[in-house]
């Protein structure tokens, strides 16, 4: 049974775009987020696929990335904190199952130290 995690912090969000090369909606600038992403899944709708996010923070500065829940997060991955783009970027350095935690996932995040989490959790993954 999927976790009831909260929803992940879109306020820097801009544009969205079908990373899918075969997709329908590939050639659209702009999905609508109503209409062309499942917003709980980061995907596109078209094609199931994920989607690119283009966010710019307050002064100015554009950032791509894509959503990833916490269990797909691997060793190596880069992320941005939810809320603070300009804080820098983590990487993760270890992620699995949360040991005596029951259904959490762990990460270990260079800089920042331990974080527990739902494993449906999504981050912000710099593809």
């Amino acid at each position: 049974m999927p976790f009831n995690t909260l929803p992940i912090a879109t306020g820097f969000d801009q544009h969205y775009t079908c990373v899918n090369e075969s997709c329908t909606q590939y050639t659209t600038t702009e999905l609508n987020r109503e209409h062309h992403l499942d917003d709980r899944t980061w995907t596109c709708n078209a094609c199931g696929e994920p989607v690119m996010v283009t966010m710019v923070d307050d002064t100015g500065k554009t950032y791509r990335i894509v959503r990833s829940q916490a269990q797909h997060l691997k060793r190596g991955d880069l992320i941005y904190q939810e809320h603070d783009l300009q804080g820098g970027v983590l990487q993760v350095l270890g992620s699995s199952q949360a040991y005596g935690k029951g259904k959490h996932w762990y990460l270990g995040l260079q800089g920042f130290g331990g974080l527990t989490v739902e494993p449906d959790r999504y981050f912000n993954r710099i593809p």
